[in-house]
């Protein structure tokens, strides 16, 4: 038969179990540079560095042992003999067309380093894995390679969902660590291919979290940002009906905002707008966070924006703007100076995507550049550099010569 060796046990007292006990018992060292690991229907060969050089499928039978070696056309009779002190005599003929006869003589011994299955697997074995023998050999694995994410690719739909999950995670840590583009396309396979449950969306949104931190610091290119928004694109938009405790709506709508990707359901600009006047500020703050990162016709809201963030200075710069009508920079001394500056900080990035055109607007800013703290100050300086050709022309325009004469120096 082709590629076959068929193997007899020479001491007939020995049963099949036997037979198993002793060849699984243990690696066995052939004594010529190559160590042996059988398994119940495989075997492995390895060179003096453990690196994987041949292997085959082994079937057992009560009279004879069938093994497929990998690349051979072989064929013959080799004898099997267990000997008292726990080695293993291999005897007899083979003949292949490539090398002709070849005639094995072979002791085994036992061999005291462990050697594991490997992953990389030789031709005709995988299809006699079943899909738990692959996920465990991709669990026992500490290299993550090709060979470890295409049995993965193969095998994801075999997988149970847990072992799935499992082994996602493990290809998902390495990608954060070394941000290879074949683990992301693995990834990618998994969180839009996989069957839907629970547990598979929140997997989904805590690996886009981690993907937006990253892209965020460089680490990510935008073109396997693109690929992955595109790749996950249809199971984001049917997300809401995922919404739980673990994944929020106001998760699901920051996602589908931050990755430009469309939803019947995602709050409007008006909605937005009208929710910054919102008793809570919890909402005040979301909603505020969502205009952010819309794209759309901002600048028809730009008295909105600016009317809230107003609200938090009433006081204090309905002085500063009545002495600037008259020609004034009012330093206000505040009685009580905002504890929490979020929602500003928010509304001021809102104001520098719009670009504002309104006077009122740069004077608010320029009120906060003087009187507030550094980081407002700081965000009220980033609006005004967004807009410094306009704001030249309204500082131009003012009728008293000393106050122009302050503002340019400020700005």
């Amino acid at each position: 038969y082709k590629n076959l060796i068929i193997l007899y046990a020479m001491n007939f007292n020995v049963t099949k179990e036997q037979i198993f006990d002793v060849l699984l018992s243990h690696p066995w060292n052939a004594g010529v540079g190559r160590k042996m690991l059988f398994l119940k229907n495989r075997y492995y060969v390895f060179d003096d560095n453990h690196l994987l050089i041949d292997g085959g499928v082994i079937y057992y039978n009560e009279t004879l042992e069938k093994i497929f070696i990998r690349n051979e056309d072989i064929y013959g009779e080799v004898f099997i003999a267990i000997n008292e002190d726990e080695s293993v005599h291999l005897s007899g003929n083979v003949a292949s067309k490539s090398a002709g006869k070849i005639t094995i003589d072979t002791v085994l011994t036992p061999y005291d380093k462990e050697l594991t299955a490997p992953l990389r697997r030789v031709q005709k074995i995988q299809k006699h894995l079943n899909s738990h023998e692959v996920y465990e050999m991709l669990m026992s694995e500490d290299e993550i390679d090709d060979a470890f994410v295409e049995n993965f690719d193969t095998n994801l739909h075999y997988f149970s969902a847990k072992e799935s999950q499992d082994i996602y995670i493990k290809l998902s840590h390495e990608y954060f660590h070394y941000f290879n583009e074949r683990i992301l396309q693995s990834i990618s396979f998994y969180l839009s291919s996989y069957a839907l449950h629970t547990k598979l969306y929140e997997e989904m949104f805590m690996f886009l979290m981690g993907f937006q931190a990253f892209y965020e610091k460089g680490k990510i290119t935008q073109e396997s940002r693109e690929f992955l928004v595109e790749a996950l694109k249809e199971r984001l938009e049917n997300s809401y009906e995922w919404e739980s405790q673990s994944i929020s709506k106001n998760m699901i709508n920051e996602t589908l905002l931050y990755y430009k990707i469309g939803s019947i359901h995602l709050p409007l600009l008006k909605e937005c707008v009208q929710k910054l006047f919102d008793m809570d500020e919890k909402v005040q703050r979301e909603y505020a966070y969502y205009l952010l990162l819309m794209e759309g016709d901002l600048k028809s809201y730009e008295e909105d924006v600016l009317e809230r963030l107003i609200h938090f200075y009433q006081v204090d710069f309905r002085l500063f703007y009545e002495g600037f009508l008259r020609g004034e920079l009012l330093h206000v001394k505040q009685m009580n100076r905002l504890q929490n500056v979020s929602i500003p900080v928010i509304l001021l990035d809102i104001l520098s995507h719009m670009k504002p055109h309104l006077d009122k607007s740069y004077i608010f800013l320029i009120f906060l550049v003087i009187n507030e703290d550094e980081l407002l100050a700081q965000s009220a300086k980033k609006v005004l550099f967004t807009c410094r050709v306009q704001l030249n022309k309204m500082i131009n325009t003012l009728p008293h010569d000393s106050l122009k004469m302050q503002l340019s120096n400020i700005i």
